[in-house]
């Protein structure tokens, strides 16, 4: 791990968010009916709000910017839909949406559709019938981890300088709804920038 000494270091490092997608709104015959997904403003809420723990975000203060004398290089990006999610509700997700990182504003570079830097991800599909073995499921999509991260790797590394604004904007145009949920707990999705992390030395 690369490493400046004195006020300031830099090290390899990364800036990730959270969000859940499809949050239930009406109850139907034992089933949470999700309401429609069109929009996700990642990296805007810190740690500690709206119930946010580090397993949700490292955001840990500020709305939308690195407080203190924290500064990234964003060298690529990936999009993680968690494990175990039906593969017809993560196509809808990946193939139907598209993201804008905005920075002061200003998009780098435009518009990109999600599966451009969409991570792998475990995709379980029931597929027995009620006479079937209980172990007749098969692995739809991908291994259960971020194997792919490094698929959006950006030839042009991009800076995000010390309080400076930023969004990581996702956006499903139309919007789109998932299967209906047997809990309210929708689908988790996540965004997370890998590249280099400038920090104060403690």
């Amino acid at each position: 791990m690369p490493r400046l000494t004195g006020k300031r270091e830099i090290v390899t490092g990364w800036i990730y968010d959270a969000a859940t997608l499809g949050v239930t709104g009406v109850t139907g015959r034992g089933f949470q009916i999700p309401n429609p997904v069109d929009a996700w403003d990642a990296f805007q809420q810190p740690k500690g709000q709206a119930g946010k723990t580090f397993v949700d975000t490292n955001i840990e203060s500020g709305s939308g910017f690195l407080p203190g004398v924290k500064s990234f290089v964003i060298k690529s990006e990936v999009f993680k839909v968690e494990d175990g999610r039906l593969s017809n509700d993560v196509t809808l997700i990946i193939d139907q949406g598209f993201a804008i990182l905005k920075i002061s504003e200003k998009a780098y570079p435009a518009p990109m559709p999600i599966w451009l830097f969409a991570g792998g991800t475990g995709i379980f599909d029931n597929v027995r019938s009620a006479a079937a073995i209980a172990g007749d499921i098969r692995a739809t999509i991908g291994p259960g981890n971020i194997a792919n991260v490094l698929k959006f790797h950006r030839a042009l590394p991009v800076p995000i300088n010390t309080l400076e604004p930023f969004v990581f904007e996702f956006r499903w145009q139309p919007a789109i709804t998932i299967s209906p949920q047997p809990t309210e707990d929708g689908i988790r999705v996540w965004c997370v920038l890998y590249g280099f992390l400038k920090r104060q030395v403690a």
